[in-house]
C-alpha cells in the first residue's frame, strides 16, 4: 500500500513514517548497474561481480537493477531473468547515495524521502548534480 504523502514540506515522522533497519524484512532490493566506466580498472569483471551480488539476492527476494539506456542489454546479458533491468539514466551505481530511502510506518505503508546528498561536502557533487535518483523515485 502507497501512501498519499507526496511532495509535502511536513516531516514523515510526524506522519508515522521511519526508515526500516537494514536487518527487518522488506520487499525486495533495488541496485544500479556499474556504468561510469573511469571508477572501474576492469569493466567485466565488476560487472560479473555486481551480477553476482544481484543474483544472489535473488534466490531470497526480488531484485530491480537500475540500468543506463546504453548499458540496458549488457546488465540483461549478466542478470538473465534473475533481476528486473529497469532502463533509466543514471551516472553512478550506488544507490544508497543518488537514490530514495524507502520508509515505512505501522499501517504497512510506503514512502520515499527525497533528500539532497551533497556528495561529501561537495568533494564530488559534479558526479550527481543531473542524475539524482530521489526525486524520480519520489
Amino acid at each position: 500500500m502507497t501512501s498519499d504523502i507526496q511532495n509535502t514540506p511536513r516531516n514523515p515522522a510526524d506522519e508515522g513514517f521511519y526508515m526500516p533497519a537494514e536487518w527487518e524484512l522488506h520487499s525486495r532490493t533495488w541496485m544500479a548497474w556499474p556504468c561510469r566506466e573511469e571508477m572501474w580498472s576492469n569493466k567485466m569483471a565488476t560487472r560479473q561481480a555486481y551480477a553476482n551480488v544481484a543474483n544472489t539476492i535473488s534466490e531470497f527476494e526480488p531484485v530491480n537493477m537500475l540500468a543506463c539506456p546504453r548499458d540496458v542489454e549488457d546488465a540483461r546479458h549478466y542478470l538473465g531473468d534473475k533481476a528486473e533491468v529497469i532502463e533509466m539514466p543514471i551516472d553512478d551505481s550506488w544507490t544508497r547515495d543518488t537514490g530514495p530511502n524507502f520508509l515505512v510506518n505501522t499501517k504497512g505503508e510506503l514512502a520515499g524521502s527525497c533528500w539532497s546528498f551533497n556528495a561529501w561536502a561537495g568533494m564530488t557533487v559534479f558526479f550527481y548534480l543531473r542524475f539524482l535518483l530521489t526525486h524520480r523515485f519520489c
